[in-house]
C-alpha cells in the first residue's frame, strides 16, 4: 500500500485535499471542519465547510459550498479576515487575468513561465509533464538570449554615445 504525504497548502483549500484525506468518506459526510493556513502574516481560517454537489459534465461531484455565496467549488481561499471563501467572493484573481494586458506577459515570456509554474506546481510529475517542463524552460531561455542579442547593438550605441559625452 503507497501512503502519500499531504503537505498543506498555504491559504487555500482543495476538494482535491479533502478527497486524499478523506476517501471513500467523501460520499457520505455532510460537512467538515477545517482549518487552512493563511498566507505570511494573515490569521488562520478554521470553520465548518458544507459539502455538496456541482454539476459536470460527466455527471455530479463533491464540492465544497462557499460559506458566503453558497454556490459549489472546487476551491476555498483563506483571506485572514472573514475565513473562507471562492474566487469571486474573495474578489481572487489568477495570475493571468491580472498581468495579461502587460508586455512581461505578452512579449517576455510571463505566459510561458506561468505555464511552466503550473506545471511545476501539480501533484505527481510525470515524464512527459516533466519533458513539456524542460521544454517550456529552454523556449524560455531562447526567448531572452533572442531579446538580448536584439538589444546588443542598443546597447553599444548607449555606451559610445555615454563614452562622447563624458569627454
Amino acid at each position: 500500500m503507497r501512503v502519500e504525504a499531504l503537505l498543506p497548502r498555504i491559504g487555500e483549500l482543495r476538494i482535491e485535499d479533502v478527497r486524499r484525506v478523506l476517501g471513500d468518506r467523501i460520499w457520505k459526510v455532510d460537512h467538515l471542519d477545517v482549518c487552512v493556513l493563511a498566507p505570511v502574516g494573515g490569521v488562520p481560517s478554521a470553520q465548518r465547510i458544507v459539502l455538496g454537489w456541482k454539476r459536470s459534465g460527466r455527471g455530479d461531484h463533491r464540492a465544497m459550498l462557499c460559506p458566503i455565496c453558497r454556490q459549489p467549488k472546487e476551491i476555498l481561499y483563506a483571506d485572514g479576515v472573514d475565513g473562507l471563501s471562492c474566487s469571486v467572493c474573495s474578489k481572487r484573481r489568477t495570475r493571468e487575468q491580472r498581468e495579461a494586458n502587460l508586455r512581461a506577459w505578452k512579449k517576455l515570456g510571463g505566459r510561458e513561465e506561468d505555464q511552466l509554474l503550473r506545471l511545476l506546481q501539480r501533484d505527481g510529475l510525470s515524464s512527459t509533464r516533466l519533458d513539456r517542463a524542460r521544454a517550456l524552460a529552454d523556449e524560455i531561455v531562447r526567448g531572452d538570449r533572442d531579446r538580448l542579442a536584439a538589444l546588443r547593438p542598443r546597447i553599444g550605441a548607449a555606451l559610445k554615445f555615454r563614452e562622447v559625452h563624458a569627454r
